[in-house]
């Protein structure tokens, strides 16, 4: 019988190992992930742009917290020290009425040197504001 128990310990603290590895894989995984997620998307690597008054801002940005391509701008922005305005369409009726007045349909929408850019057009946003 002592035999039998060695293979079955052995085996068992195999198939263990090969769980504790897959795991860590994963976990391993998820935070590069997360990570890559967080740096692209949100800008968590770069102070906020965003200013309190509109005036001080390059761009005016309508919006709302749920929109990945909002997510998106707001990393972009700050990632480039843009310093950006924001609307949050469903919080602020001044905002959604703007938006509703410049003829906006979907968020985001951004007014930069008087152009309204329906969307997220980095090309057309970049040559607004940096001349590219």
């Amino acid at each position: 019988m002592s035999l039998k128990s060695k293979k079955t310990s052995n085996a068992h603290t195999n198939t263990w190992t090969g769980n504790r590895i897959f795991n860590l894989f994963l976990n391993t995984a998820l935070v590069v992930m997360l990570a890559w997620y967080g740096y692209k998307y949100h800008g968590l690597l770069y102070p906020s742009t965003r200013v309190a008054e509109e005036s001080k801002a390059k761009v005016i940005m309508y919006s709302t917290k749920w929109c990945p391509f909002c997510i998106e701008a707001r990393a972009m922005f700050a990632k480039k020290g843009i310093p950006y305005f924001d609307y949050d369409i469903d919080k602020s009726t001044d905002g959604r009425d703007q938006f509703i007045n410049l003829g906006g349909r979907g968020v985001p929408l951004f007014i930069i040197k008087k152009d309204v850019i329906h969307g997220l057009q980095k090309k057309r946003i970049n040559r607004l504001l940096i001349g590219k």
